[in-house]
């Protein structure tokens, strides 16, 4: 009957979920309980991310200024006519160097006329011969410089040419020695033609790998050896 009152229970929809209620008001041409949820994070509109650009005081100007101010904890300075660079460390005058010069001498008396030297710095022979480095900086009465082993970059083939050439060098004095001083074979540790033998490998070897360091070009080769027990020398 059309009067008849429907008793059943109407659910609130206060107790569906989200995607109930989301439903039920598609069906019904309500959409209002889709605004209340979030949009997905792909439909989020995005924020321009923009460089932010920090702008740093740094000091510059001639040398001769800089030892009349005490700079800052971290102030950066920079000298014009010598081309460095200090920072401040809120105590020396002048601030600390943290960048090193190159001095090229004739001799080692020319080191004491380096006067503009900072502590750091490096004085060397033109031909590369010797190098010294500034521990000890002027208007210091101890004016002190180190100086440094200097040799040259080596390959790895190169050094271990050198130690088997050294090996080769010592066990052949040593086998010299033995010959020399040896009265009969008794006293011999290793038959004469086994020791013969060995002799006439390391001689090779040593002809081959001072051939081999005597090379200056870049495809040089590690040249193959005879002898194979390097390692018990």
């Amino acid at each position: 009957m059309s009067g008849e009152i429907n008793n059943k229970p109407q659910r609130s929809r206060r107790n569906v979920s989200p995607r109930a209620a989301i439903k039920q008001g598609d069906k019904k041409g309500d959409v209002s309980q889709k605004k209340s949820l979030p949009a997905p994070l792909n439909q989020l509109p995005l924020e321009k991310k923009t460089a932010k650009v920090i702008p740093i005081r740094m000091r510059v100007g001639l040398n001769e200024a800089r030892p009349t101010f005490v700079p800052d904890l971290g102030e950066p300075l920079f000298t014009t006519d010598d081309r460095r660079f200090w920072v401040g460390d809120g105590v020396t005058p002048g601030g600390i160097p943290v960048s090193v010069s190159q001095w090229p001498i004739e001799d080692v008396s020319d080191l004491q006329h380096l006067e503009d030297a900072e502590i750091g710095d490096f004085a060397f022979y033109r031909d590369r011969t010797r190098c010294f480095m500034l521990v000890n900086p002027p208007p210091s009465s101890k004016v002190a410089w180190m100086e440094l082993q200097v040799e040259p970059l080596v390959s790895d083939d190169e050094r271990k040419a050198r130690r088997y050439l050294n090996a080769v060098q010592e066990f052949l004095l040593d086998v010299l020695l033995e010959e020399r001083f040896i009265s009969n074979d008794e006293d011999r540790l290793l038959p004469k033609k086994t020791t013969d033998g060995k002799i006439a490998k390391l001689m090779h070897d040593r002809r081959a790998l001072n051939t081999y360091l005597a090379d200056t070009s870049e495809e040089k080769q590690f040249p193959e050896l005879q002898f194979t027990s390097y390692s018990k020398l």
